[in-house]
């Protein structure tokens, strides 16, 4: 339909362009020959000449196109009127509907109104009555319940009571059931500890004859002939450990003695009853004063030097003990 109404108004528009160029046409003819207007149009109006021609090759549309555009046009027309027609009514049946609903509800609240209105003015009169013997009826009513309140608070607070009371006996047997199962699962846990190893009946000390203060200066000696015995390290027997019996008694003089014996090293020692101990005069050869007259055998244990004998000083295991050999001071070059 569009493009039918499109071509129609283009062809009229056509229709009106060539008309305006006829008319153009003529007048610029008329100046051009000095011939009237009149002189070219017949009476009839046609035009003559070339303008006839030009008139003739226009076509106009034909009546079955003409109607045809009618027909759509109308068709049109009333399409859209229906549907302004539908939009309306629809319109009308909803602002109807609205209204009917608006008069239905002020008048069930006219009625409403006007029931609570009898009913105000029905009750008032009994209402007073009722009010009294109500008020009455009520107090007697409120002493009665505060009266079962109470009875019933007592019982309750007697009830939960007794459920604290089951209660913390239940929490108790459950604290001593998770306190046994505690303990169960300490001792699954634990590992067994291992067996407290017996005490060793035996006890072991080290010990050392060394003669260093006098290797280190050979000129000290005064004694040539036992030269060749002195070792020039200055070790006449190394670290060497002993043992013996937990509780026997045993002396650093029974280390030495046993140790040099098992060792092939020379001893000569006597008992002194000045000093109320065993007196140790040489050892591998190598006797007191033979580097002069402050010279002699000294022993340590631990790093202390004792202030008795030998024979004296009973053992313990695990002591370092050391004999040593002195030149000058007693002790002050070791």
């Amino acid at each position: 339909m569009e493009k039918k109404l499109k071509s129609q108004k283009l062809r009229k528009y056509a229709l009106i362009g060539v008309a305006c160029l006829v008319v153009i046409g003529l007048i610029v003819g008329t100046s051009i020959t000095g011939k009237d207007v009149k002189e070219v149009i017949d009476p009839e109006g046609e035009v003559s000449g070339d303008i006839g021609v030009i008139g003739q090759t226009i076509e106009e549309p034909s009546e079955e196109e003409q109607a045809e555009d009618q027909e759509d046009t109308e068709k049109d027309s009333k399409e859209k009127k229906e549907k302004t027609e539908k939009k309306e009514k629809k319109k009308d049946k909803k602002s109807e509907e609205k209204k009917s609903e608006e008069k239905e509800e002020k008048s069930e609240e006219k009625v409403q109104e006007q029931e609570t209105e009898k009913q105000e003015t029905q009750v008032a009169p009994e209402q007073k009555k009722e009010d009294k013997s109500s008020d009455s009826s009520s107090s007697k009513e409120k002493k009665k319940s505060e009266k079962k309140k109470s009875d019933s608070d007592k019982k309750d607070s007697k009830k939960s009571e007794k459920k604290s009371d089951s209660d913390k006996k239940d929490k108790s047997k459950d604290s001593d059931k998770s306190k046994d199962s505690k303990k169960k699962d300490e001792k699954k846990d634990k590992k067994p500890e291992p067996a407290p190893e017996p005490e060793p009946s035996t006890i072991t000390v080290h010990i050392q004859i060394l003669c260093y203060t006098l290797s280190n200066d050979m000129s000290q000696l005064e004694n040539e002939a036992i030269r060749d015995y002195i070792p020039s390290n200055g070790v006449i027997l190394g670290r060497t450990s002993y043992t013996c019996d937990k509780g026997s008694g045993k002396t650093v003089y029974d280390a030495l003695s046993t140790v040099c014996k098992n060792n092939g090293v020379q001893l000569d020692a006597n008992y002194k009853s000045t000093y109320g101990s065993i007196y140790v005069e040489g050892i591998g050869y190598l006797y007191e004063f033979d580097a002069g007259p402050q010279s002699g055998w000294m022993y340590s244990v631990n790093g202390v030097f004792p202030n008795y004998g030998c024979s004296s000083y009973e053992l313990k295991d695990g002591d370092e003990i050391k004999w040593l050999y002195t030149c000058k001071g007693i002790g002050t070059d070791l």
